[in-house]
């Protein structure tokens, strides 16, 4: 746990006259991040409280979450069945996150084995999507239920990852509501700048992410 400041002993006081003190430290023994350049993070030991060394360690954020775990986004179930989704881009908005990640896997549920698109779209303030500056990249799937595996594509902070079937089979998607008040989005074509998504809490496609 890294350490934090406590402002309590200076309620009341304003400008100048507030004063900082340290309100939690890392106990001796402890490591911690924080960061020593944009986007670079550096891992730090407290040796002998309070003062704490700097290993020399330095990591990307995405780097240390991966290192933390990973996390699956994507609320519906991969059945097998149901009904075959159009060639539009799919997102999932959990997805979205405040630091870069990587998707490392796909699982996903296919009419027939064919073609799917990895798009990476920046999630505007507005809410429409743009080119993150991500090259877009073509996997291969088997009918039926499958996991994609051994990606590494680049997500960067403030962006959200989406599928579109290309050629072959199609994603399949199950016609009811969207399991855990979740919604999804789609765009006809691969986001280029500030394009409008479609949102709906219902026909939930069937594919997954693992960052």
């Amino acid at each position: 746990m890294a350490p934090s400041f406590s402002f309590a002993a200076s309620a009341g006081l304003a400008g100048a006259s507030a004063a900082v003190v340290l309100g939690r430290n890392a106990d001796v023994g402890e490591f911690f991040w924080t960061e020593v350049s944009t986007g670079v993070l550096g891992l730090h030991n407290v040796t002998a409280g309070p003062v704490a060394a700097d290993t020399g360690v330095r990591a990307s954020a995405a780097e240390v979450s991966a290192l933390i775990g990973s996390r699956t986004v994507g609320p519906t179930a991969l059945t097998g069945a149901g009904a075959a989704a159009s060639a539009n881009v799919y997102y999932w908005p959990g997805s979205l996150a405040a630091v870069d990640e990587y998707v490392s896997a796909l699982p996903v549920a296919m009419t027939a084995p064919g073609t799917l698109r990895v798009v990476v779209s920046k999630v505007e303030g507005d809410g429409s999507l743009s080119d993150a500056g991500v090259p877009t990249q073509l996997v291969s799937a088997p009918a039926g239920v499958s996991t994609i595996s051994g990606l590494s594509v680049y997500k960067p902070a403030g962006c959200v990852v989406g599928l579109q079937p290309v050629s072959g089979g199609s994603l399949y998607f199950t016609a009811a509501t969207i399991p855990n008040g979740e919604a999804r989005w789609h765009t006809a074509t691969i986001p280029t700048s500030h394009t409008a998504k479609t949102i709906t809490t219902t026909n939930g496609v069937q594919w997954q992410a693992v960052l």
